[in-house]
């Protein structure tokens, strides 16, 4: 099985020079680096040897060279490399097999723990998962007789032990910290798997997800703005401080799209801020960070406008980008605001206002 992740590592010269016993000072490597691989050409860990060769060779200078010597389960290649000069030359890539072999053959022609010492981690691969599965699939199929007698107690502790790496309290920690509707997502999804099972407690937690993603669309922050000092930009007044409010003007900018499921949230908050302002002539909507709209959102606009129209209150709409101004040409605001104004930034719309 190809390794799912290869590190390339400069080998830790430390731990090679330890191995000869050399002294740091001593120029290392004098020679050839040679990497004895456990398994056939074009195995697994040959394929990644041969891959990380060129870069080790051009880092270190010297030649690379890699020698299969299978069989044995990677006990000849083991034993080539703990009979090599302990010069740090000679390196081995072991098989998987390398830390069990001693403990089912008798006459091992060295000493895994004194003869070898591991040096660097290069990569890893999914067999352990394929090997849990096989077992427990073999447990299931044969063994649950062996299982019937045994106290609940102990069946409660086997299953916790199995399952309670699964849970990442740490991430649950943080998502609690960062964003608390991801949380609940989370603990909603552990609950119902933990209470009804699998599927029942999958299903549940998908419903739950797409519950709490149409509760945050329906609530999304509409920014109320005022000017930077200085500068030609604005700000959410509610974010950040010392920015400068605009004399007569109400410019609020949406961070979400313009749906169904926020339009009449949207239309409130600019209608509540509305009469807590006095002597407003113009309400400037700014779209550039709403991606869509639909029929809704653009009716939402429109409505809007008249409900200004009638206090005498001039409405505009600023940023609108390409998809935004097709529905809101097909909905007849061109004819109620200015489309002219709907590609411009808010800060020339509201220069102009200011000039008249």
């Amino acid at each position: 099985m190809v390794a799912r992740r290869a590190v390339l590592i400069a080998l830790v010269l430390a731990g090679v020079f330890a191995l000869g016993g050399r002294g740091f000072g001593q120029e290392f490597p004098t020679g050839p680096i040679t990497f004895v691989v456990s398994f056939p050409p074009g195995g697994s860990i040959d394929v990644v040897m041969r891959a990380m060769a060129p870069g080790l060779q051009e880092r270190l200078g010297k030649p690379v060279v890699i020698e299969n010597r299978a069989g044995a389960g990677g006990n000849i290649a083991a034993a080539a490399v703990a009979n090599a000069p302990p010069d740090g030359h000679t390196l081995l890539a072991p098989a998987s097999s390398l830390a069990a072999n001693p403990t089912l053959i008798k006459n091992m022609p060295f000493d895994t723990l004194k003869d070898l010492q591991a040096i660097a981690l290069l990569f890893r691969t999914p067999l352990a998962l394929v090997v849990c599965s096989v077992t427990l699939a073999l447990c299931l199929l044969f063994f649950t007789g062996l299982l019937t007698n045994l106290p609940k107690a102990v069946l409660a502790a086997i299953v916790f032990a199995a399952v309670y790496r699964l849970v990442d309290i740490r991430a649950l920690v943080r998502m609690w910290r960062v964003s608390r509707i991801d949380f609940y997502a989370a603990a909603i999804a552990l609950v119902s798997v933990l209470l009804l099972g699998i599927l029942q407690g999958v299903l549940l937690a998908s419903i739950a997800s797409i519950f709490l993603l149409l509760v945050r669309a329906s609530h999304p922050n509409v920014a109320f703005l005022g000017r930077l000092p200085g500068s030609g930009r604005y700000s959410d007044t509610a974010r950040h401080e010392g920015v400068e409010p605009l004399v007569g003007v109400i410019a609020f900018r949406p961070e979400a799209s313009l749906l169904y499921i926020n339009a009449e949230t949207i239309l409130e908050a600019v209608l509540s801020a509305l009469q807590k302002s006095s002597e407003i002539k113009l309400v400037a909507c700014d779209l550039s960070a709403s991606p869509y709209i639909d029929l809704a959102g653009a009716r939402m606009l429109r409505d809007l406008h008249e409900e200004l129209a009638s206090r005498h209150v001039t409405f505009c709409i600023v940023g609108a980008h390409g998809q935004l101004r097709d529905l809101l040409l097909a909905e007849g605001l061109a004819e109620k605001t200015d489309s002219g104004q709907w590609l411009r930034s808010l800060d020339s719309v509201l220069g102009d206002s200011r000039a008249k």
